[in-house]
């Protein structure tokens, strides 16, 4: 039943239908598994102290990660629609991390107080 809704609204517009067909793509879902695994030992590589220049490569390596990670929500949430996206609990779970990882960017990067962004959750 999912799937022929996704696909009847595949039909109607293209950007819905490149989002489905990026998602349920196997190449998709090895990048984002391998993505996964490459994020986890480059957060298992830093460590105190560490040198300026490893330093500012694993944090170009998170950012990657991080855009990535963002891509592949919003390539979700076009496909499957927030309805379709929220019932399986993985996505839950996927969501709440990169909203997590846009609030540690904008902590880091941006002007933003800790207190504002106690404030803003």
């Amino acid at each position: 039943m999912t799937m022929n809704l996704l696909d009847l609204r595949a039909k109607r517009k293209w950007i819905f239908r490149l989002s489905l067909r990026i998602v349920r793509s196997y190449l998709f879902n090895l990048m984002v598994l391998l993505c996964i695994i490459g994020n986890a030992i480059i957060l298992a590589l830093d460590r105190y102290p560490i040198e300026d220049a490893e330093d500012a490569n694993l944090e170009f390596a998170n950012m990657a990660f991080f855009a990535f990670f963002g891509f592949e929500l919003i390539v979700k949430l076009t496909a499957y629609g927030f309805k379709f996206y929220f019932r399986d609990r993985f996505n839950w779970f996927d969501s709440f991390v990169v909203i997590v990882s846009c609030l540690d960017v904008a902590l880091t990067y941006g002007n933003i107080s800790k207190f504002n962004a106690i404030y803003f959750l």
